[in-house]
C-alpha cells in the first residue's frame, strides 16, 4: 500500500525490531516523467502507477518493503523536454537483506 511522504525524510535510519537493531535504507523503486497537461497527466500518472503496482517488481516491492512505500511528485522545468514536467517517484524502505535481494532480482 502506498502512504503519504513522511515529514522527516531520510535515505537511511536505524530501528529496533524485536531484539535487534536493523539498518533501513530508502531507494527510488520506480520513477517516470510526464509532460504537464493537467487532465491528461493525472490520468497517465495513475495508469502508469497502477501498471507498475501490478508488475512483478511492483508486487515484490509492496510486499517486502518495511513499513510502507510512498509516492511523490516534483514539478520542474526539464531541459530535455524544454517544458514544465512532473517527475513521479515511488520510494521504498528496505532492511539491508531485502535491499540486497531487490538488487539481485531487479538490478540497480
Amino acid at each position: 500500500m502506498l502512504i503519504p511522504k513522511p515529514e522527516n525524510y531520510k535515505f537511511y535510519e536505524f530501528r529496533r525490531v524485536g531484539d535487534k537493531v536493523v539498518e533501513l535504507k530508502q531507494i527510488v523503486a520506480y520513477s517516470f516523467i510526464i509532460e504537464n497537461d493537467h487532465n491528461k497527466s493525472r490520468n497517465d500518472a495513475l495508469d502508469m502507477l497502477i501498471n507498475w503496482m501490478q508488475s512483478d517488481k511492483g508486487k515484490w516491492v509492496l510486499k517486502n518493503s518495511f513499513e510502507g512505500t510512498y509516492f511523490d511528485h516534483i514539478k520542474h522545468i526539464d531541459p530535455k523536454y524544454f517544458n514544465y514536467v512532473t517527475k513521479y517517484i515511488v520510494v521504498a524502505t528496505f532492511e539491508e537483506h531485502r535491499l540486497a535481494e531487490y538488487y539481485l532480482r531487479f538490478g540497480k
